[in-house]
């Protein structure tokens, strides 16, 4: 006789954070209220220009205006009496054109400027008056792009990443890749690269580390994932306009990066239209052997597209892309060298992205994602077939943002959902292990994986977040001040449902001691360590031992 087995569990997590930073001086001291979730980060970048006349001397009154073809917003400020002036809300970019003038000497044009969210890098250049100019100098072109800029106001140890730096490195084609040209961060087997740093960081041998201690941002919002700790979306690399990979000195808005933080900015298009076609292909018969895998060969491609540009020059600008990868593995069984079955992975990751600036001090920004992935089955060859189970997981992300800026203030307030399941679907469902075999009993694996996988899983995990933040610069007699704030909400909910046939109570020793268990089994609380059992039990048979 058979019952259903139903696990039900409903994890609902609400975290509310705040964080503030104040700096008191020229080098910067900072105040942490610790919070319990990390705060929207800004997108964005700043300048801090110094102008120097003849002899070095600081230079009033110059105008610095900074631009960028990969942002809708230029800056124009004047130095000060200290040939100081700082520029704000720069989209990041590694090509903005510094152009500098003032009377009294010649105008002067810097290019490959590079801007990094969330950083204040300096920069310096010097002006040649009018009269030296008259002077026979030849000209001096410097080509290259750098991001040699210094932040001095920031203890942060990160390295940023920019897609022409990765595709010309031997990695793969996605973000999670791309954190191991980090110093410090070493590959693991799940694709959730760690860093030394972290809390929970634990050496797996040789070359791979394992940690839970990550934290991945998309623009701004957390898309770890809440139960396992590691990533919690994929999507196509070639959207990444930077990325910026945090290993010490974490500011006070990543609000539980006790290891490495990774955080991407993505594109937003241009006022000219572009666009990329590729088509990646590879299978066994174009690598070496090897002779160590349970694998009968793999076929692999990666197929992917984007396009973005102006719906209105200067204003409002799109960017979108697809990436289709799908990988076919044949699994070994490594008794016998027959093939067990073929296992496909298809992934199709999408983007879009809409980015309006109303005002030159006003930006509405709406943003889409998905990550749907179907898996036939597990690469393992120690799970038999009929243990088995394919897997479907992934969703759909949206995420609204509004920026305003008023001078040395920028306030910023967002929303974001995402909306994920995981669904295992076993090829047999009938109960398992109702006879335990031991290993020191020589039993096959056959024999120690009797039954079905016993159950189906299927699993919500949705997250709705919104936020708002602000920066503020002031300078003064006493030095540079910054003041950064901010509020986020997140609500997370875990549903997961479990519904099988039973599994086994009890280990068994013998084939003339066999017990079978159906009935109802309920996992409640957070951590399901109550459990609560009821159903019908076939007795041993008699004279045997309980």
């Amino acid at each position: 006789m058979k019952l259903q087995t139903v696990r039900q569990r409903m994890l609902n997590t609400t975290m509310i954070g705040t964080a503030a930073l104040l700096a008191l001086a020229a080098a910067p001291v900072m105040m942490l209220v610790a919070p319990t979730e990390a705060l929207a980060q800004s997108l964005t970048g700043s300048l801090r220009v110094t102008v120097s006349g003849d002899g070095g001397a600081p230079l009033a009154g110059a105008t610095v205006m900074v631009s960028s073809p990969d942002s809708l917003v230029s800056r124009t400020g004047v130095t000060d009496a200290d040939g100081r002036v700082r520029l704000a809300g720069l989209d990041p970019a590694t090509n903005y054109t510094v152009n500098v003038t003032a009377d009294g000497y010649d105008a002067f044009g810097a290019g490959n400027v590079a801007v990094v969210a969330g950083r204040d890098l300096s920069v310096g250049y010097v002006l040649v008056s009018g009269a030296g100019s008259a002077s026979n100098v030849g000209d001096i072109v410097v080509t290259g792009t750098s991001l040699a800029a210094i932040d001095v106001t920031s203890a942060q140890v990160s390295t940023t990443l920019t897609l022409g730096v990765v595709e010309a490195l031997p990695t793969a084609r996605n973000y999670q890749s791309y954190l191991q040209l980090v110093p410090g961060v070493k590959p693991s087997n799940g694709g959730n690269p760690s860093s030394r740093s972290g809390v929970n960081y634990a050496e797996a041998g040789g070359g791979i580390g394992t940690s839970s201690d990550n934290l991945y941002y998309l623009d701004g919002v957390d898309v770890t994932d809440p139960v396992t700790g590691t990533f919690g979306s994929n999507f196509n690399s070639e959207i990444i306009q930077e990325q910026q990979v945090i290993v010490g000195g974490v500011p006070a808005e990543y609000a539980g990066g006790s290891g490495l933080v990774s955080r991407v900015i993505t594109k937003s298009g241009g006022n000219e239209w572009h666009g990329s076609l590729n088509y990646y292909f590879q299978n066994s018969d174009l690598v070496a052997e090897d002779q160590n895998t349970t694998s009968g060969g793999f076929d692999t491609y990666d197929f992917a597209f984007t396009l973005g540009g102006p719906i209105i020059q200067d204003r409002l600008w799109i960017y979108g892309s697809y990436q289709k990868k799908n990988r076919t593995d044949e699994v070994l069984d490594v008794a016998n060298g027959n093939i067990l079955r073929t296992v496909e992975n298809d992934q199709d990751f999408s983007f879009a992205k809409l980015t309006w600036q109303a005002t030159d001090n006003d930006r509405l920004t709406l943003t889409y994602f998905g990550d749907p992935t179907t898996i036939s089955g597990q690469n393992s060859s120690a799970i038999i077939n009929r243990r088995d189970f394919s897997r479907e997981q992934g969703g759909d992300n949206y995420k609204v943002d509004y920026t305003r800026t008023w001078g040395d203030l920028i306030l910023n307030a967002y929303y974001f959902n995402h909306e994920a399941q995981i669904i295992d679907v076993a090829v047999d469902n009938t109960i398992r292990d109702n006879v335990t075999y031991r290993n020191a009993f020589n039993s096959t694996l056959e024999q120690r994986q009797l039954g079905g996988r016993g159950i189906n899983l299927e699993e919500t995990r949705n997250r709705e977040e919104f936020g708002s933040s602000f920066e503020y610069y002031l300078d003064t007699g006493f030095g540079s001040h910054t003041f950064k704030g901010g509020f986020s909400f997140a609500d997370n909910t875990n549903f997961q449902t479990e519904l099988g046939s039973g599994r086994r109570d009890l280990q068994l020793a013998g084939p003339d001691l066999q017990r079978h268990d159906a009935g109802l089994l309920c996992r409640v609380g957070l951590d399901g360590a109550r459990d609560h059992h009821a159903g019908l039990r076939d007795l041993p048979p008699a004279g045997a031992e309980r």
